[in-house]
């Protein structure tokens, strides 16, 4: 364990034995939160029937499932991916072993595994989970919340193009403290996809492929561009679809503002009924404190500083709002 490569993603410290790519290395002592075993899995093809089918992702082409999750008779779980990327998670989940097929990479895998593997963990660990991204600005975390598609990760790029640094991309995960929601950091890279370039000319160039089998690419950010430590989160901005009118934003509040927020919690298809009761506590409690804004920008990539304006003034004013205690 002395010799292992230490990583820190979600709030956990994660070691590896094995150098891992993509997640951010630090100096870290002590019993990890989580040990990633990769190579193998040791699940036999018995062991996977034996196991009980608890969830089945969308069809790909030729009807095998984009990924299969079962549970193992002694609560751990199993992930198989079609692109074969296999994951074999420890029912304690302070344990995992990755493997994949010849036809995929480490790469690969780590992209399964920095998703819904983390999300799933980060879950059972009691922690809130969204599907968003975020940016650090002076009075603390704005997070964008969304569908795949949605424009997460093109508005946090355009954040960090401009100077505010992304604390996560695609998934925000929140623990609860000192009566405040805390966001925490993820991995230094923002997911996005080729036509990105045509929204954010600036990025031409500094895109690089994630994957050697993956269309989508990353942007890596500097140090001064990724806010490693974690931050208060402050506001909540859940992406609508775009408009002419953009951009503008309108306060959502009661019983719609849960509901919405409740459909982009990260993970969910893996919640039992303990897990889904807890998850709408922590959902009303952060409503309760962290205001939530539906956000419609606009088609135009012209319009990005009017965007980035209106997010920062309305992150000022309701930084001024009490904390609910």
């Amino acid at each position: 364990m002395t010799n292992a490569h230490r990583y820190r993603c979600f709030g956990l410290t994660l070691y590896c034995a094995e150098a891992l790519p993509g997640l951010r290395s630090v100096d870290a002592d002590g019993t990890p939160d989580l040990v990633l075993d990769i190579g193998r899995t040791d699940v036999t093809a018995r062991d996977w029937s034996a196991a009980a089918p608890c969830y089945r992702g969308d069809p790909t082409g030729d009807g095998a499932p984009i990924v299969e999750v079962r549970r193992t008779a002694s609560d751990g779980t199993l992930f198989r991916y079609t692109e074969g990327a296999q994951f074999a998670v420890r029912a304690d989940h302070a344990q995992v072993a990755m493997s994949w097929s010849a036809a995929s990479t480490l790469e690969d895998a780590m992209t399964f595994f920095v998703g819904p593997v983390l999300s799933f963990i980060v879950r059972k660990r009691g922690r809130l989970a969204l599907h968003a991204s975020a940016v650090v600005l002076a009075e603390g975390a704005a997070a964008f919340v969304g569908p795949a598609g949605g424009g997460k990760s093109t508005t946090a790029a355009a954040f960090a193009l401009a100077g505010a640094p992304v604390l996560t991309d695609d998934v925000l995960v929140l623990e609860r403290a000192h009566e405040r929601w805390y966001a925490s950091a993820a991995t230094p890279v923002v997911r996005l996809w080729p036509e990105a370039e045509q929204v954010l000319p600036a990025l031409t160039r500094r895109l690089a492929p994630l994957t050697p089998t993956w269309e989508k690419l990353g942007f890596s950010l500097t140090a001064n561009a990724f806010a490693d430590a974690g931050a208060p989160l402050r506001v909540l901005f859940l992406l609508a679809p775009r408009t002419a009118a953009g951009p503008r934003v309108t306060r959502m509040r009661g019983r719609d503002a849960l509901l919405e927020l409740a459909t982009h919690s990260s993970a969910n298809y893996l919640l039992d009924a303990a897990d889904r009761a807890l998850e709408l506590q922590q959902l009303a409690d952060l409503l309760a404190r962290v205001p939530l804004f539906r956000l419609e920008a606009s088609p135009s990539p012209g319009t990005l500083p009017a965007l980035r304006a209106l997010v920062a003034a309305t992150l000022r004013e309701v930084a001024t709002e009490p904390v609910t205690e």
